[in-house]
């Protein structure tokens, strides 16, 4: 029985494998025909092709082979097709953009230029300056090349950039003069004086304090004026411009204003209102 079985089923197998292909011829020789219509139709315009569909054809392209594809009537030429395939997929794969060279990468050539711009010149900072930066690190440069800058804090403490994530940082310089604004809330209940009495009145007691404590020869601007309307408290701004001799002592400055607004409220009596928590919760029915 078994012997007679195995010949049927390779016969079976045979069969079907040719009604499959020949299924199949039937499809390419549809296909072929239906690209000879379309380069008909086209009348030699020339077809425009997005980069997906480039690789799209590329791929298959690859896989058929040269051989192949001049027997097809192709809508563009089999050089053409394996072109695409080495521009767009070889190169894409080949490594190039994740391949490392031996030594330091290279600077940017626009930060490089201006890093050995403020070097040479010093026209806006330079090694001895105090700087800010927007990761709050305040520092004085103690070192500057195209690759490097180095900051010392105060304490002592060192740091060392990358020259380009030193300017990504946005460094603002101290030594070419700064300012400093500090917001100070007072309360509601003193509304009517907190828009011109009370700003002339604290602005009077700030100077007199920065001349008390030996800042005033270095003060260039010392304004004090309404800011807004806060949620829990009448906000006011001081504003104070300072030559750049005073960079080192910035942030000194900034607890010193806070100071004096406190001791001002103090001296007249101004109220210091906290920030207001509301409370929300159900209420327990009586039973």
């Amino acid at each position: 029985m078994s012997l007679f079985i195995q010949p049927f089923f390779h016969l079976l197998i045979i069969a079907l494998a040719g009604w499959i292909n020949r299924d199949q011829q039937a499809v390419i020789d549809y296909l072929i025909e239906e690209n000879r219509v379309l380069k008909d139709q086209l009348e030699g315009r020339r077809l425009r092709f997005t980069d997906e569909q480039r690789i799209r054809l590329a791929v298959k392209a690859k896989a058929v082979g040269r051989r192949l594809l001049k027997e097809i009537d192709t809508l563009v030429t089999p050089d053409t097709l394996l072109a695409w395939y080495r521009k767009l997929i070889t190169r894409k794969f080949d490594g190039s953009k994740s391949r490392r060279y031996p030594g330091r990468p290279r600077i940017n050539r626009e930060i490089e230029q201006l890093v050995v711009r403020m070097a040479k010149k010093n026209t806006d900072w330079g090694k001895g300056d105090w700087v800010i930066l927007n990761d709050s690190v305040r520092g004085k440069v103690i070192g500057i090349s195209p690759e490097l800058v180095q900051l010392v804090e105060r304490g002592g403490a060192q740091t060392t950039y990358q020259t380009g994530d030193f300017l990504a940082n946005s460094p603002r310089n101290l030594a070419t003069n700064f300012r400093i604004k500090e917001l100070f809330g007072i309360s509601y209940e003193l509304q009517q004086q907190a828009t011109k009495q009370i700003p002339d009145t604290l602005h009077a007691f700030i100077r007199d304090r920065l001349e008390q404590e030996g800042y005033g020869e270095k003060l260039l601007n010392l304004r004090v004026e309404f800011a807004q309307a806060n949620t829990s408290s009448l906000d006011l701004a001081v504003i104070a411009d300072f030559e750049g001799e005073l960079g080192d002592l910035y942030n000194r400055l900034r607890r010193a204003i806070q100071r004096w607004c406190v001791d001002a409220c103090s001296e007249y009596g101004w109220e210091i209102p906290f920030p207001q928590m509301t409370l929300h919760g159900s209420v327990a029915r009586s039973e």
